[in-house]
């Protein structure tokens, strides 16, 4: 059988002195000395001699596909291991708007803050039809409920609890593991709120954002009746933590906030909260903003304090192998109206809806698998050697469809994206195997 090299491979020479040959599509890498490395290097265009003259090696970069069968399709086989990821049935994720008002005013949000936009009864019995045939249709996926908005701590206990209450009976009577996340600015966090969602599920993750230290934080996060929040804030995040809820410390930086985040860091490390495993830093850059080299730099420096005092660094997974929330063909977004989106970075606005949930819990969706898939993998990203290390998500192509990457990405930044998605890949898995030996 011939053999060829795969077409997503990469190269890097470790400090110990030897080499990592890293198949980046799958996530797997083989660990050799000089002389192997020299020894692939010489056969790279006529690989299926290495059977012969080292049998071993030839066989592990088979196991690590970085040496494949010559008339294999390599992007037909990625792709359809992906897909087959992202449509899994067994995955059951409803991210709820139960409002999209909210108790702040920050500069940078998209969303339009729709007073009075506040889930219905009647959506809310249709949600959970909804989420009980999802339930019979698979067998024991736990499942996944995010609380967006808006504020989702809004009416919490007219609106949100009682949703809470039923999915916990539905789920209790079928056996299922309720896993809750909350977008939430933190504010209105209160220790009976606290309490309720231990009784929901002890697996609860919290993301709060905090945007730089309390003077520039206090300068953007103030309520519509114009008081600061910072104070607050901080407070309810002890509270939770104390419970053992999880927090992502979500850090908006800008230009303008970035050296004041060094009092929000010194602030949480007096606190205690580094020394709380179930507490994570996240630095993120207001999306409207670019970011000078200094900048760039200082949250650098930033994640190093961060790790330094407690290895508690969180990054949002972006690569094809953590991919985007939405990009899960049975992700939705159940708006407070009822209508249905797939992402909550756009407005939720009809042009962005993809269909509704019925009366009777049945989803009806504007589009088919099909469709769907032939939008997460159009012609330009199926030609692309980035392809799986690339960040970008279904609906930034789903904008952006033709025959050019939808990211307008440079050759330049390809190569980065695939370096740094290599990196992680060394960082964070062993070699499969380490010859060291020679020939």
């Amino acid at each position: 059988m011939l053999m060829r090299l795969s077409k997503y491979i990469q190269y890097q020479h470790l400090d110990d002195g030897n080499y990592g040959i890293i198949n980046y599509a799958d996530s797997c890498l083989v660990v050799v000395c000089e002389e192997l490395y020299n020894l692939f290097n010489t056969y790279k265009s006529a690989i299926s001699q290495l059977r012969t003259i080292h049998p071993d090696f030839f066989n592990e970069l088979i196991a690590c596909r970085i040496v494949v069968n010559k008339e294999e399709d390599e992007i037909d086989t990625y792709i359809q291991n992906k897909w087959a990821k992202l449509l899994i049935n067994e995955y059951i994720h409803i991210i709820i708007n139960p409002t999209l008002d909210c108790n702040l005013r920050c500069w940078y949000c998209y969303e339009r803050h729709t007073k009075g936009a506040f889930m219905t009864k009647a959506v809310a019995e249709s949600l959970l039809k909804y989420l009980n045939n999802r339930i019979e249709e698979t067998k024991s996926a736990p499942i996944h409920i995010s609380l967006f908005g808006g504020e989702p701590l809004i009416r919490f206990a007219t609106i949100t609890k009682p949703i809470l209450c039923e999915v916990k009976k539905l789920c209790d009577s079928k056996g299922r593991r309720i896993i809750l996340h909350i977008t939430s600015n933190g504010y209105l966090i209160t220790e009976a709120i606290a309490d309720f969602l231990l009784s929901i599920t002890d697996n609860i993750t919290f993301q709060i954002a905090f945007d730089g230290g309390q003077s520039h934080h206090n300068k953007t996060k103030l309520t519509s009746g114009g008081k600061t929040t910072y104070d607050r804030t901080i407070e309810n995040v002890s509270l939770i933590l104390e419970r053992g809820i999880s927090v992502v410390c979500r850090v908006n930086f800008t230009n303008d906030n970035v050296e004041s985040i060094r009092a929000l860091l010194d602030d949480i490390l007096y606190r205690g909260f580094f020394n709380k495993k179930h507490f994570r830093v996240l630095f993120e850059k207001v999306w409207q903003t670019k970011s000078t080299p200094a900048t760039e730099n200082l949250i650098k420096e930033y994640r190093m304090f961060v790790n330094k005092h407690g290895n508690n660094v969180a990054y949002l997974n972006r690569s094809a192998h953590h991919s985007c929330y939405c990009d899960y063909y049975n992700t939705i977004v159940v708006n407070y109206d009822g209508r249905v989106f797939k992402c909550t970075a756009r407005d939720f606005d009809e042009k962005n809806s993809v269909g509704r949930v019925s009366d009777n819990g049945q989803l009806a969706l504007d589009f088919t698998p099909a469709e769907y898939m032939r939008e997460m993998f159009p012609y330009a990203c199926r030609m692309c050697r980035a392809m799986p290390a690339c960040i970008v998500c279904h609906q930034i192509k789903k904008e952006r469809l033709g025959n050019h990457c939808p990211a307008n990405k440079t050759e330049e930044e390809m190569v980065k994206m695939i370096q740094d998605f290599s990196d992680i890949i060394l960082t964070k898995f062993r070699a499969t195997s380490c010859l060291t030996n020679g020939v």
